[in-house]
């Protein structure tokens, strides 16, 4: 995708909200620490687990072969600094967003619903915090899949270790600060060998937010919207094909509910998707039906007429959609077959998009809406691109019965 600048991937994390590392509620889903014994009827794969406790800084249980490496001091040093961002996004903003959600957006919505979170980036955290209740979310952006980190690998060589989990908490620095990944610095944190690719911080949202990991599971989509599984006979072959994924099953420490991830990985502009795979959108209409929708810092992409295709299926599939002013442009809502099917509330402060988007401007039509103060609810969290003057804000669509 030419210029496909910020994939606003709000790529962000979820997290803990306890000091010591240990995960957190999630948004309200589960409580306990996993390592408690507590039966369970599904099993987690250990080694998956283990790795995504080791990079997200959580401790090992006693039986783990990595837990003589957390006594590594570049570990620990790598914990100290988790712990420290973590609690303080947990407080300044997920605890507020998860509080918010609860009360304002999931009485109007079926907050069991699958999620679907385009130019998502690894951004499962912010997906969990506002939808909780979900069992699966589907995700897509151009960050590449990448592969499960090799930490055995790396423990013989503690200068690439260090490297490693120091690149991992490195590239979450824009969640932290911001609420979302600039895509200039996922081009170069997603692709370097050193953390190639998205699923190191899926994982680490995972386990920060107190799952346990029961499978993963990479995948291309092939003609005719075929998935096929990657084994270590096809994993070559399979590489080169256009659409990438990986399938993340996972559950709430000591729940026995199975929740799913699915990641695709490639380039959702409508000159591509015709080009090199049609078929994917009609996969998306087929299999998404009565999604909530959550799109944020999206680059103002669907404001576009390139990305006509993606935007049409997003109306088309949403029961509900919950957005800033960077997904879709306000006048697609009542254009067409769209016209009066909306209902809308709106939250928080709307002003121009900030400096880097200077070729567009402000949408008059969205602008009225927050004119009339009366209908306009205070938004007590910060999450997008205008974070630092604080004119954010949210809208939330929901289809008319």
């Amino acid at each position: 995708m030419k210029k496909t600048i910020i994939f606003g991937s709000a790529i962000l994390l979820i997290a803990s909200s306890l000091l010591n590392c240990k995960p957190g509620s999630g948004g309200g889903s589960s409580s306990a620490d996993s390592l408690t014994n507590v039966p369970s009827t599904i099993k987690i794969n250990e080694e998956y687990d283990n790795i995504a406790r080791y990079i997200a800084c959580i401790p090992q249980s006693d039986n783990s072969k990595y837990k003589g490496l957390e006594k590594l001091p570049l570990w620990v040093e790598e914990k100290n600094s988790y712990d420290t961002s973590w609690t303080k996004m947990v407080n300044s903003r997920l605890k507020p967003i998860s509080e918010w959600a609860k009360k304002e957006i999931h009485p109007s919505i079926n907050p069991d619903a699958p999620v679907f979170y385009p130019f998502s980036g690894p951004d499962f955290l912010h997906a969990h915090y506002m939808y909780p209740n979900a069992k699966e979310y589907t995700m897509m952006a151009l960050e590449p899949v990448g592969n499960i980190p090799a930490i055995e690998k790396y423990s013989k060589d503690t200068t690439m270790l260090k490297s490693y989990l120091n690149y991992v908490n490195t590239s979450l620095k824009d969640i932290y600060d911001r609420s979302y990944f600039i895509t200039s610095h996922m081009v170069n944190d997603f692709n370097d060998a050193k953390a190639k690719g998205v699923l190191s911080v899926l994982l680490v949202f995972l386990k920060r937010t107190n799952h346990d990991i029961i499978s993963i599971q990479k995948f291309t989509m092939v003609s005719g919207g075929k998935i096929e599984n990657y084994t270590d006979a096809n994993k070559d072959s399979l590489e080169k094909s256009k659409i990438q994924g990986v399938t993340i099953e996972f559950k709430p420490a000591n729940e026995n509910v199975v929740k799913k991830i699915t990641y695709y990985s490639l380039d959702i502009l409508d000159k591509t998707v015709d080009e090199k795979y049609p078929y994917f959108i009609d996969h998306l209409n087929n299999t998404l039906k009565g999604t909530n929708t959550f799109l944020k810092a999206a680059s103002y992409l669907m404001h576009y007429e390139t990305f006509d295709k993606i935007r049409k299926t997003t109306l088309g599939v949403s029961n509900s959609i919950l957005q800033d002013d960077t997904g879709i442009a306000f006048h697609y809502y009542n254009e067409g077959t769209n016209k009066d099917k909306w209902n809308y509330k709106l939250y928080g402060k709307y002003t121009k998009p900030i400096a880097s988007f200077k070729g567009l401007k402000i949408q008059e039509d969205f602008k009225k809406m927050f004119d009339d103060s009366t209908k306009i609810k205070p938004l007590p969290f910060s999450l997008g691109y205008h974070w630092q003057d604080g004119y954010q804000n949210y809208m939330l669509a929901t289809k008319k019965k």
